[in-house]
């Protein structure tokens, strides 16, 4: 006999009639029983794929693995509803392990024996551990150093740190002005991997400010050596940690006029000030002191004698003199050279003057005496001396009268 059935290998799950025919025999007559073919479902383990994201991630979407699958079946063509996936993780959970969890699906074919949970990961995000920038003077304490996030996550705040970070800086209080690093060190975190960006420490020069005093100088002499003042130096530190000290400034010299001159500041540099004020001072220049010298020997003149007089100033100003009136000379400036006219016997004070000018004060007065002696002239033969400063009007004078004498001096 033949046995046969419609089922084959990719049928369905259910029954399937088994027909049996033909056959012969010589000793029996065949009579026939159909059979049924049932095909049952197929194991089916269905296993939750494991899968890994950062802190602060949504899940990733979870996926299945099948074992048992037959011929070329597929998730989708085995399934008329799927296995549910669930994992209680969400995107602000900590960093660890958490089971993905499978269950539920509807196959035609095949019987689910067994679900196998998966693991979802959540590991650690990146963070950047900035330390902050920060600035002092020279010669001050470190300021406190700080530091800002960058990566953070699910609205995390530095308090998401299990240990707050340390700083190393090379700056001590007595640094020299410059840039320094700061550099973070030893901060953890539950959720982040941290990394480091090193910060910057600015040492900044002090302000000095340089301030020249108000001096005074006699005319005529060199001017006197100014001397600086400061105001900011530390440490103990005077002008002697200058690189160069400032330039002053001023256009008075051993000539010039009496009156008031800047001096004035300009310049100067130091590794760790700056000189960033200048105050500047006055140079007065005041009135030179002068004496007159006049050793002259007026104290034996002759009457009728034209005596030059000889005082000269210590500035080299020109002298001049003063007489009371008197019967016994007179005096006259030729191109500024004074002279005696002694016409008569006796003696008179002269004095020496110098008055000043606009760099030197008045020199003190000094006297001489003059003393002119006698000739023993002819009194019945008048003389009149006369100071004459035109030879033209000494001939008209000649021609009025012969019985006039005269001395002329041009």
């Amino acid at each position: 006999p033949m046995v046969s059935t419609t089922a084959t290998e990719l049928s369905n799950v259910g029954e399937y009639p088994v027909i049996i025919s033909g056959g012969s025999s010589k000793n029996y007559y065949l009579s026939y029983r159909s059979g049924t073919l049932t095909i049952i479902k197929a194991p089916l383990t269905v296993i939750a794929e494991n899968a890994e994201r950062q802190y602060g991630e949504s899940n990733p979407t979870f996926s299945r693995l099948y074992s048992g699958f037959k011929l070329d079946d597929t998730e989708s063509s085995a399934f008329s509803s799927l296995p549910m996936l669930s994992c209680a993780a969400t995107r602000t959970s900590n960093v660890g392990e958490y089971p993905i969890v499978v269950n539920g699906g509807t196959s035609r074919n095949y019987e689910i024996v067994s679900y196998e949970n998966g693991v979802l990961n959540i590991t650690k995000a990146p963070l950047t551990l900035v330390a902050t920038d920060k600035s002092r003077l020279y010669f001050e304490e470190n300021p406190s150093f700080d530091y800002t996030l960058i990566g953070l996550r699910n609205s995390d705040t530095k308090s998401c740190l299990t240990m707050q970070p340390t700083f190393k800086c090379a700056a001590a209080k007595t640094s020299n002005a410059g840039e320094y690093e700061i550099e973070p060190l030893n901060a953890t975190a539950q959720n982040y991997t941290i990394v480091y960006q090193k910060g910057t420490l600015s040492i900044n020069k002090r302000n000095l400010t340089a301030s020249v005093g108000n001096y005074t100088k006699i005319y005529g002499s060199e001017n006197p050596q100014f001397e600086i003042d400061y105001i900011g130096f530390v440490n103990n530190e005077d002008k002697s940690v200058l690189t160069n000290a400032p330039n002053i400034v001023c256009s008075a010299n051993k000539t010039s006029d009496v009156g008031s001159y800047p001096i004035s500041l300009d310049g100067g540099n130091a590794l760790n000030y700056d000189v960033s004020k200048y105050i500047s001072g006055t140079l007065t220049i005041e009135k030179a002191d002068q004496i007159i010298t006049w050793n002259q020997n007026l104290s034996n003149i002759q009457m009728y004698s034209q005596v030059a007089l000889e005082a000269s100033s210590s500035a080299d100003l020109p002298v001049s003199y003063e007489m009371s009136p008197n019967n016994v000379a007179s005096l006259y400036n030729n191109n500024g050279k004074w002279y005696l006219d002694c016409f008569g016997t006796g003696a008179v004070n002269i004095r020496a003057v110098q008055n000043g000018d606009k760099n030197h004060n008045a020199a003190p007065l000094v006297s001489n005496t003059l003393v002119v002696m006698g000739t023993g002239g002819d009194p019945s033969n008048p003389q009149i001396f006369l100071n004459v400063e035109n030879a033209g009007l000494c001939q008209i004078l000649l021609q009025i009268t012969e019985n006039i004498r005269l001395r002329i001096f041009v």
